[in-house]
């Protein structure tokens, strides 16, 4: 391959180009008016190839040659050597037997120089590979932690000298994320044949609450899944079919380390899908762990798929919530979908009917005849609600009995939302009375009319790692223009109060969502009274929605993690062996002054390591820590405040690290995750029927580099002088016979 490396404008060199032509032009004119077309064509002929000579040279050409060298180095072959490797998914060998005959095939087609070897992995990385490190017990199942595997190979010392890991998996129960990677190209190979060709039974599915609360039945929903296709293949007669009917299904529920039967069902899989419910209750608080068990059938691939366990949180009590109005807006229905979403809050309505008669609707309880007669007069009955949601009616309805008994709630560490409408901002609204102190801006005598438009609405900086925001940011940033149908302007914010929601009006930004302490409870307030579309407007804003009043309610009554001076947020609920975990920190209601220290540390299988706690840019008060979780167990995180001299705080929290589904809960091989995976690593993913295309991309890739020269055609040699010289010579020569010197 030819490269030209011209220092040149290439404007330049076709000027020169265009001077030389031209010149060649003059001079045949003048050649041509003393002799012949042949004779003037030899005389010109050695001062072409000059000026070709010359701009050759200009242009510098050079030779380009790219030749493959091989390379001598290792290889570490990964292969998964967990339970569900032993399914003999193709009806002959098990997926692990496979495996290791691809090893062999590869390990054969190396070139002289490369070696490879071999380590495995089920929930611990045995490499190097000796007898003494190989699973002792076989009949324990052998799970999958994919993700801490990964991370302990990345830290061996001497992995960046490898060159490359080629992983032989079926991919595990649960997809594994943000994990290390080994720093050198992860190429996989995914073990597992099509699900349709096997005779097979499995839960598929379980639905069941995340939480519940103490002797409250809640429901649990098993989706079951039949398959029959090993039938086709062998081309015999339906046996493994007829047999899907009347399958027992049992709950049960784990107390001293054995599992009890809770309820039985028999369910028919010979339409291949099938979904069984139950109904159960928990007598006493704390993590329930549960399984669904389907009988195994003769003659299915594997009964690992046949169990689900799962965990339900089982709490002592709800968080009450009491709506009142006088008048019901369109906002209710929506708010009360939502808060029901969430079966640790409580929701009950009073609202009037006709005159001075009101209702009672929702979750019941003790205080329901002390509501017949409208909101309470009496701080003793608000005080069993932890957080109160107030409508939109006028400041004149209230009895002074219900304000006073309305603010020592407050004020005693009672939790209030106030809703936006024509009332509450209107001409009978809150300035000037009783109650003006608990909105978080400062009411005016006369407020504006209520704006109508389009109004883009969005976090404001500081608030972006307030616990009620916590995941609102990235939903409002998958929709094209989150906005509200309708603002009220009440006034600026108080010294003490925190704008959660902005809306853009004009050059300038309205607080339509604002949260103030008030004594030791809190106030939440709202200025748009079209919030509530949002739940019917998109997928993102319908999330959004949802999570907002969730999290307001829990952080209002004092639900949320934390303490009395941190407040802290998760990225994820649960986290696998070998992922990172972020939490959020957020330092609130602090009055001292002095120099804030957070420590953070984590505790698992009997080791402690310091974290390193990072403020967040832009964001006062906000700071963030991150751990990664090197192996299964129960991990302590631990979190202090001081301000130097005293303790202000302190906040523990124990994470269960483990994978959500038992091993094989999962026997189809998970090739989305594992093609993801080979491509953050920066290598290549093929079936294990095509393992020709992972040779290609080794020999491409990583048993052979490439050896660039260049060879410049002017300054290799003095070639390029003699030429030159010797058309000089015959130039000069020919003119001379012709008489033109």
């Amino acid at each position: 391959m030819i490269q030209w490396h011209s220092e040149l404008n290439p404007l330049i060199c076709a000027l020169i180009l265009l001077a030389m032509a031209w010149a060649f032009h003059g001079w045949r004119r003048q050649l041509l008016l003393k002799m012949s077309p042949a004779k003037t064509l030899v005389l010109l002929a050695p001062r072409l190839l000059i000026a070709a000579l010359l701009v050759l040279a200009l242009f510098d050409p050079a030779w380009r040659r790219e030749a493959r060298e091989p390379v001598t180095g290792r290889i570490i072959a990964l292969m998964d050597t967990s339970s569900s490797m032993d399914v003999r998914d193709d009806g002959c060998e098990s997926r692990l037997a496979r495996a290791r005959r691809l090893l062999d095939g590869i390990r054969a087609s190396l070139p002289r120089g490369v070696t490879l070897e071999t380590a495995e992995f089920d929930a611990t990385l045995r490499y190097p590979l000796t007898v003494t490190n190989l699973p002792v017990d076989a009949d324990e199942p052998r799970v999958t932690d994919l993700g801490a595997c990964l991370l302990a190979l990345a830290e061996q010392a001497d992995i960046a000298s490898v060159l490359g890991v080629v992983l032989l998996t079926d991919g595990g129960d649960t997809p594994t994320l943000n994990v290390r990677l080994p720093p050198v190209p992860l190429s996989i190979i995914g073990m597992g044949s099509d699900p349709a060709t096997w005779n097979d039974t499995a839960v598929a599915e379980v639905q069941a609450p995340a939480t519940a609360e103490e002797n409250v039945e809640f429901e649990i929903h098993a989706d079951l899944l039949a398959r029959s296709g090993g039938d086709l293949r062998s081309g015999a007669q339906p046996q493994f079919a007829s047999k899907l009917y009347g399958i027992s299904v049992v709950l049960e529920t784990e107390a001293d380390g054995r599992w009890n039967k809770l309820a039985e069902r028999r369910v028919d899989l010979g339409g291949q899908l099938s979904r069984v419910s139950f109904r159960t209750a928990c007598p006493t608080s704390g993590l329930r762990r549960y399984r669904i068990a389907l009988a195994p059938v003769t003659g299915e691939v594997s009964a690992l798929n046949n169990v689900r366990t799962f965990t339900v949180a089982v709490r002592k009590k709800s968080i009450h919530v009491l709506y009142f109005s006088r008048e019901l807006g369109a906002d209710f229905k929506l708010i009360r979908n939502e808060l029901d979403r969430d079966p640790g809050i409580s929701f009950t309505a009073l609202f009037r009917t006709l005159s001075e008669h009101f209702t009672v609707q929702g979750d019941r309880n003790a205080v329901d005849n002390d509501l017949q007669a409208g909101f309470p007069a009496s701080e003793k009955i608000l005080k069993r609600f932890d957080c109160l949601m107030l409508g939109s009616f006028p400041a004149d309805a209230w009895t002074r009995d219900q304000i006073q008994a309305l603010v020592r709630y407050v004020e005693g560490g009672g939790a209030v939302i106030i809703l936006a409408g024509p009332e509450t901002f209107g001409p009978r609204a809150y300035a000037g009375t009783l109650l003006a102190p608990l909105f978080p801006w400062q009411i005016a005598q006369s407020l504006p009319e209520v704006l109508t438009g389009i109004f883009p609405v969005s976090i404001p900086m500081t608030a972006l790692s307030h616990p009620v925001m916590a995941g609102l940011d990235q939903r409002l940033k998958e929709e094209a223009h989150p906005s509200f149908d309708s603002v009220y302007q009440p006034g600026a914010l108080k010294a003490g109060a925190m704008a959660l929601l902005d809306a853009q009006h004009g050059r300038g930004v309205i607080p339509v969502i604002a949260v103030q302490s008030f004594g030791k409870g809190k106030i939440l307030g709202l200025a748009s009274n079209t919030f509530w579309k949002w739940a019917r407007r998109s997928k993102h804003l319908k999330e959004a929605h949802g999570i907002f009043w969730r999290q307001a309610i829990r952080y209002l009554s004092g639900q949320m993690e934390g303490g009395r001076l941190l407040e802290i947020h998760w990225d994820r609920d649960t986290y696998n062996p070998g992922e990172q975990a972020v939490a959020g920190i957020r330092v609130a209601g602090r009055e001292s002054g002095g120099v804030l220290r957070l420590c953070a540390t984590l505790a698992i299988g009997g080791e402690t390591v310091p974290l390193m706690v990072d403020s967040v840019p832009g964001q006062p008060d906000a700071y963030s820590v991150s751990m990664r979780f090197k192996r299964r167990g129960e991990a302590l995180f631990r979190l202090t405040a001081s301000d130097g001299a005293h303790l202000l705080d302190t906040y523990e929290k124990t994470l269960n690290i483990s994978p959500l589904h038992g091993e094989g809960t999962q026997l189809e091989m998970n090739a989305t995750f594992l093609k993801a995976l080979a491509e953050q690593g920066g290598g290549c993913y093929v079936r294990e029927d095509a393992p020709e295309l992972l040779l290609r991309y080794l020999q491409a890739q990583a048993i052979h580099k490439s050896r660039v020269t260049e060879t410049s055609l002017f300054r290799s040699g003095p070639w390029f002088i003699i030429l030159l010289v010797s058309l000089l010579a015959i130039e000069w020569t020919l003119r001379r016979r012709n008489n033109l010197i």
